[in-house]
């Protein structure tokens, strides 16, 4: 399992940064289309926007493996090394069953969005639900890496 969750994460992570590609390519060009050639365009920021949302959530749980979410450890690492440990699994899970908390809720939202089909009423007016489909995809890849990590821990081992 873990080998396969690893490739999935880094996968999505390669598309969050091809995102960030097309974004900074595509700010540019709206510098030089403003500023340059007077003629702005009205759907940069818009799908800036979105690609944000995109970038966030296809990263999360590449982030949670490269352990590059914030954590707070001023009680932690005072504590012996034993109680650390149960501390870490804890700690783990409950990271693991919020996410699946979110993931369901997210799923349904987008799933209501879709069938009431709500728009968003910008520059472009595009469904709402495309962009809150990647929600559960993120908060998906998050259970798995907390799951995953859960396992190790369990097993005495650590990231």
């Amino acid at each position: 399992m873990g080998r396969v969750v690893e490739k999935l994460l880094v996968a999505l992570n390669v598309v969050s940064g091809i995102i960030l590609a097309f974004m900074t390519l595509s700010v540019t060009y709206e510098v030089i289309a403003r500023y340059f050639v007077g003629r702005p365009t009205s759907w940069v920021v818009d799908l800036g926007e979105y690609s944000l949302v995109f970038m966030l959530f296809l990263s999360m749980g590449w982030t949670l493996w490269k352990g590059g979410h914030v954590g707070i450890t001023t009680v932690a690492e005072r504590l012996p090394e034993k109680i650390r440990g149960v501390q870490r699994i804890v700690a783990t899970a409950i990271g693991a069953i919020v996410s699946i908390m979110l993931l369901w809720q997210s799923v349904l939202l987008a799933w209501q969005m879709y069938q009431a089909g709500d728009l968003f009423f910008k520059a472009l007016v595009v469904p709402k639900w495309p962009v809150f489909a990647i929600v559960p995809v993120g908060f998906f890849t998050l259970a798995l890496q907390y799951s995953k990590e859960l396992i190790f821990l369990s097993k005495g081992k650590s990231r």
